[in-house]
């Protein structure tokens, strides 16, 4: 719970308007208990966190699949 907490306000301080919009989309969905939505909103902030970190321009390799 802790550490739930600390990237919570983590991304709150330090993170772009778009993750924090985000976050607040997924905290709706899980007070409503609204499963398909908290996985689309984890999926979306996983994706932009990847753009934002660059690590979506990395290409899997052979090795990767082992």
């Amino acid at each position: 719970m802790q550490a739930e907490m600390d990237a919570v306000i983590g991304l709150e301080i330090y993170g772009s308007s778009q993750a924090c919009e985000l976050l607040r989309c997924w905290n709706v969905a899980a007070a409503n208990e609204d499963e398909a939505e908290m996985q689309a909103h984890r999926d979306a902030m996983i994706d932009l966190a990847r753009r934002e970190l660059g690590t979506h321009l990395l290409r899997m390799t052979s090795d990767d699949d082992s």
